[in-house]
């Protein structure tokens, strides 16, 4: 019960404050770690899905890039108000997860850009500044955004076998 509730109010610090409290005192804690990451990335996601391309691909990497590296700073500052340091760890991996999240979308969006033209590079500066708002909570993850990205190939998926699909 004590876990939905953190899944239900993970984005007021207070609340979350007092659940992670008592999940541990109960010998919880990894749940309430698994827990809160696992509904801040949902938090991500959901956002993100509403940040909307029409038609201005600086705008709508503006808007990606903030969207996550807002939230990812957001949860490690909640995180490490809430979390012994030494589970810091677990949380530094999940935000990479989510940054390496962040370059498959950037990745596919910037795939029909000149690399190095003016809209990748306006595209890759806007990124890069708001990765910044990491170093805030002590995470240096600005090498990170657009990493392999001149290597990104588009994965394509293998159609289903017998539905009339090629």
């Amino acid at each position: 019960m004590i876990v939905h509730e953190l899944e239900m109010t993970h984005d007021n610090n207070t609340k979350t404050r007092r659940n992670v409290s008592w999940l541990t005192r109960l010998g919880f804690e990894d749940n309430a770690r698994e827990s809160y990451l696992s509904a801040r990335s949902g938090t991500i996601h959901k956002r993100a899905r509403q940040c909307i391309f029409q038609g201005d691909l600086h705008l709508y990497i503006w808007e990606l890039s903030f969207v996550y590296f807002m939230v990812i700073h957001n949860t490690v500052q909640c995180f490490q108000s809430c979390f012994p340091p030494p589970m810091m760890s677990v949380c530094v991996k999940w935000a990479k997860e989510e940054v390496d999240a962040f370059n498959i979308i950037l990745a596919r969006q910037l795939s029909s850009t000149e690399p190095g033209g003016q809209v990748w590079t306006q595209c890759m500066e806007r990124a890069k500044e708001h990765s910044k708002f990491l170093s805030e909570v002590g995470l240096d993850f600005e090498n990170l955004v657009g990493k392999n990205l001149m290597n990104f190939e588009p994965v394509e998926q293998e159609a289903s076998v017998g539905l009339g699909l090629s």
